[in-house]
């Protein structure tokens, strides 16, 4: 892995996938740690012996990353039912706000964020609603259950914006 200074490879665990007459590959889990940076990897190792697939989870930020896409379910029509037009659009486009923000969480202090607030997001789709827990500031303070947007529910804006 690369992670740069001294550091210590946990243990991890190995599972060795078989089927009938076929060698299948190895499933790992792995963590990594230095003093700035501790990292857990789950990965699964073809019968060759390449790493095709690893998803990997910071533990100081809590960013996650993937050798393919996150992918948050499907988005085809026919797994839908009950599907609505967006109603009063442009209502609904004053009400989502859209901006950028820096954060001031003590995990991701000053990092840049683009998208929409969740209070709006909620205020016009209450059925959306996400929290994530507590979240603490830099300052110390605890944001009790915090809210989020979804992945998918970044893409509200550009909806909104077709509907009208």
């Amino acid at each position: 892995m690369n992670v740069l200074g001294a550091g210590y490879l946990y243990p991890h665990m190995s599972f060795k996938m078989y089927w009938p007459g076929h060698y299948g590959g190895v499933f790992t889990w792995s963590a990594w740690a230095n003093d700035m940076n501790p990292e857990y990897v789950l990965s699964w190792t073809t019968e060759v012996g390449n790493t095709p697939y690893m998803w990997r989870f910071n533990g100081s930020n809590g960013n996650a990353t993937t050798s393919g896409n996150w992918i948050n379910g499907g988005s085809t029509a026919e797994i839908k039912e009950k599907v609505e037009d967006i109603q009063n659009p442009r209502e609904t486009m004053r009400i989502i706000r859209a901006c950028t923000w820096r954060l001031k969480t003590k995990n991701a202090d000053g990092r840049f964020g683009i998208g929409v607030m969740a209070e709006g997001l909620y205020e016009a789709y209450p059925e959306a609603k996400v929290t994530v827990g507590d979240i603490e500031l830099r300052d110390g303070t605890v944001v009790k259950d915090a809210l989020s947007v979804q992945a998918g529910d970044s893409g509200v804006l550009a909806a909104v914006h077709h509907a009208t």
